[in-house]
């Protein structure tokens, strides 16, 4: 889900029983829905799982499950005013393939961290620059946060809020920033009434001037959530700077064919009618037995 303007726009997803690569607009002033809106140029495919991040006029997609199962890891543009798709294609180095992630715009850069697939759960910081066109992996200083996915983030002033997700033994992961001043990781003791349930919930900024976050729902180990919690951050006011973030190349060498049937490996063999449900059980299962 994007907001731009007084505009709401979804695309893809699942209901459980199939994935669906259709585009749906809710416009706020008028209160209506506009369902498939004619579009133009080279849409993605089927798809849930994935990242839907707004710059300006355009919504960046990023990865999640295909059709089959498939862990994804490609990128598409979407232009707002002349609904336009466009598929970001490109070489090298990029993110390995995954669903259940998060993707933050600062200035003009992707921020990707963490997700999921079959093979692997995520902890890494991966950065696409749409000025050089390229992806690289961040160096990020610090204790490494735990890997998880079904998490959610918020950007407020110059740090990312990582909020819940799912990490190993579905144990509650804790509040994690992204310092991006100084390009660290760093954790913060909570308190009040803290949510219950710690992943697949909804987050976002009330107002950037209260630095309030809003975050809602939920699910933790079957049981959803329709509870409403606010959380406000104790940080200092900074102007973000980019050139400290130290956003370098790892110097890592691009993603191997046999890494990406690895992320895929029973995606390629599940049935279509799998529920998503079921799908998460199997991963979780697959993920205890690996990270004992």
């Amino acid at each position: 889900m994007s907001i731009i303007d007084d505009s709401i726009y979804l695309f893809g997803g699942t209901n459980g029983k199939m994935r669906f690569d259709d585009l749906h607009l809710y416009l706020i002033s008028d209160n209506i829905w506009k369902n498939n809106p004619e579009t133009y140029g080279d849409p993605p495919t089927k798809r849930s799982g994935h990242s839907a991040s707004v710059i300006e006029n355009q919504i960046w997609i990023f990865g999640g499950r295909s059709e089959k199962g498939n862990f994804l890891n490609d990128l598409y543009c979407f232009d707002t005013d002349t609904y336009t798709w466009y598929n970001i294609e490109m070489n090298g180095l990029k993110p390995r393939p995954r669903a259940w992630h998060t993707g933050n715009f600062i200035d003009d850069q992707l921020i990707i961290f963490g997700g999921g697939s079959f093979s692997k759960t995520f902890n890494d910081v991966w950065v696409y620059s749409l000025t050089g066109e390229n992806w690289y992996e961040a160096d990020v200083k610090g204790k490494q946060p735990e890997p998880r996915y079904a998490h959610s983030s918020v950007l407020l002033k110059n740090c990312l809020w990582l909020i819940g997700g799912v990490a190993a033994f579905e144990k509650v992961v804790e509040l994690t920033i992204l310092d991006m001043d100084s390009a660290s990781w760093n954790y913060v003791n909570e308190s009040g009434d803290i949510p219950k349930v710690n992943s697949r919930q909804v987050s976002c900024l009330l107002d950037p001037k209260d630095e309030q976050v809003l975050v809602f729902g939920g699910e933790l180990k079957g049981n959803y959530s329709n509870d409403v919690h606010i959380f406000t951050p104790n940080i200092s006011k900074v102007v973000l700077n980019l050139e400290d973030l130290n956003l370098e190349n790892k110097q890592k060498k691009a993603i191997q064919p046999n890494e990406i049937e690895k992320d895929n490996k029973k995606g390629n063999n599940s049935d279509d009618s799998t529920t998503e449900n079921e799908n998460i059980k199997r991963l979780e299962k697959f993920l205890e037995k690996i990270l004992k």
